[in-house]
């Protein structure tokens, strides 16, 4: 999920104007050190532009925005824990909370947390045990396809994340936002429906500490993205954020391999959706598979149904998740 923390202009809290950062496309892989490594602000090493975007508030939406279908959504949920810069209450009783939140609304049989991090717009930031973080200005999504199953493996143990995958199971990595005060007036979180971002707009970075290098995407402007906030948030309420998801991946069949995003030509006859499975057509175009589950002969998962390009026979190309079987 695409996420960004910026000042905007609120006049009608139904929709707002705010300025977003985005990625400028180049050809080398863009990189960035982070905080653990500067001991401050991350330091870039690409462009950047700032463009105007509408912003909707999700609240009207909440019924139909969903972390499977949009990548977020928001929730009540309210914390027994009074400090939330306590790092020991964090860890004695707040993790818990989160915890029963994420078995209790997702179905999980096991949640494992991994990490916590505070921000602030205020001029020196929130404490971390790592340092003060503000918000996250350029927007963003934590892991890709190659970053979310490494950060699983590292935090489950490669050998119970294979088995878990060997067995059919799932693996979810999700951020728990919510406001340690309110109401959120200044630096509100807008998040894009996943829905309405097409693959070739992401842009893996690598992201460098000083230990490893981990990678996130990026994302760079396009036409069609489809922003939301909840304004003036409580600390009674958090949005639950996907960061990365193995069935997304493939991960949910052992025998097929994600190789990454990419557009796949589809038969002028045929309508997709986002989610969709596709298989070959048997005339260099794809159709809609006959069910949901991914098997050898699945080529792909539809992203998104945004139409890229348009074929003089009808047929057109959508961004998908590509797999081989």
């Amino acid at each position: 999920m695409l996420h960004s923390e910026n000042s905007a202009e609120i006049e009608n809290k139904e929709t707002i104007s705010a300025e977003l950062t985005y990625i400028v496309r180049q050809k080398e892989k863009p990189y960035f050190e982070s905080s653990h490594s500067t001991g401050g602000e991350p330091k870039v090493f690409f462009k950047t532009e700032k463009r105007n975007a509408s912003i909707s508030d999700m609240r009207p939406h909440v019924s139909t925005l969903s972390i499977d279908s949009n990548g977020f959504e928001l929730i009540s949920h309210q914390t027994h824990v009074d400090d939330l810069y306590n790092d020991d209450l964090i860890k004695a009783q707040y993790n818990q909370e989160l915890e029963d939140l994420l078995k209790q609304h997702t179905g999980a049989d096991k949640v494992v947390i991994f990490d916590h991090t505070r921000r602030s717009n205020n001029d020196i930031g929130a404490k971390n045990p790592d340092g003060r973080r503000g918000p996250a200005v350029r927007v963003h999504a934590d892991y890709t396809v190659k970053s979310g199953p490494q950060r699983a493996k590292d935090t489950l143990g490669e050998h119970e994340f294979n088995d878990i995958m060997a067995n059919g199971g799932r693996v979810v990595q999700v951020n728990v936002w919510r406001p340690i005060t309110g109401p959120v007036e200044s630096s509100p979180l807008a998040l894009a429906s996943a829905t309405s971002i097409p693959a070739y707009d992401l842009v893996a970075t690598d992201q460098r500490f000083p230990d490893r290098v981990g990678e996130i995407y990026q994302l760079a402007f396009g036409e069609g993205h489809e922003w939301y906030y909840a304004p003036d948030m409580m600390p009674n309420e958090v949005i639950l954020i996907k960061g990365w998801d193995s069935v997304d991946d493939g991960y949910n069949d052992i025998y097929v391999a994600g190789l990454g995003t990419y557009v796949i030509r589809v038969h002028k006859d045929v309508t997709v959706e986002s989610g969709d499975l596709l298989v070959s057509n048997g005339d260099g175009t794809a159709k809609v598979q006959d069910d949901d589950i991914i098997r050898t002969k699945t080529v792909a998962k539809v992203l998104t149904n945004l139409k890229q390009e348009t074929y003089s026979d009808g047929s057109y190309t959508v961004p998908c998740a590509l797999y081989c079987g």
